[in-house]
């Protein structure tokens, strides 16, 4: 049997994410300076918390790591919604990886955002520059929406980071499936 293909064409994929990065300098593009308001899709929150899980016994485990950047990946319309209606919101933990140094011979892939699972955000702030911080998509959390909105947003992404997020989100999501590999 064939690999179910992704539902999406993996080739127009990565030429978007491409063209969406493409331009140097993703620094100054990549946010906006307006962080007004209630908290959005693509927001980084200044939130320290470990990732809640389901251990290898499927015991509830808390992680020992404490991450104090946490992205939005829920919806902006979810979040605008009253609590009755969407009372959660999804977030992945943004991981400090180490300083560009240490990843020198991988910055290129990160800044490419050739990793499916992993999305690199440039520095946002004096704190993590020179810093190699990802948002990781093996790590959703869902999160009650009062203590998003409640939290400190101290990044928000520009409507081309976000067009990105989106296209980096797909193909995270919905990349093909390897079910009949047999390696």
């Amino acid at each position: 049997m064939e690999r179910w293909p992704p539902i999406y064409d993996a080739d127009e994929l990565k030429e978007t994410i491409s063209s969406l990065h493409g331009k140097p300098e993703l620094e100054h593009w990549f946010y906006q300076l307006d962080q007004s308001g209630d908290p959005c899709q693509g927001d980084i929150l200044a939130l320290d918390a470990a990732v809640p899980h389901l251990d290898a016994d499927g015991a509830p485990a808390v992680g020992d790591e404490v991450f104090s950047h946490w992205m939005v990946i829920g919806n902006t319309c979810d979040i605008a919604r009253s609590i009755e209606d969407a009372g959660w919101v999804q977030l992945v933990p943004v991981v400090d990886m180490g300083t560009e140094d240490d990843y020198e011979a991988h910055l290129d892939v990160f800044r490419r955002y050739e990793y499916s699972r992993r999305f690199y955000l440039p520095s946002w702030s004096d704190s993590v520059k020179g810093r190699v911080m990802i948002g990781e998509f093996c790590f959703t959390v869902p999160a009650r929406k009062e203590l998003v909105k409640s939290s400190r947003v101290v990044a928000r992404l520009s409507q081309r980071g976000w067009y990105l997020l989106h296209a980096c989100l797909v193909r995270f999501l919905c990349r093909d499936d390897g079910r009949f590999d047999t390696d």
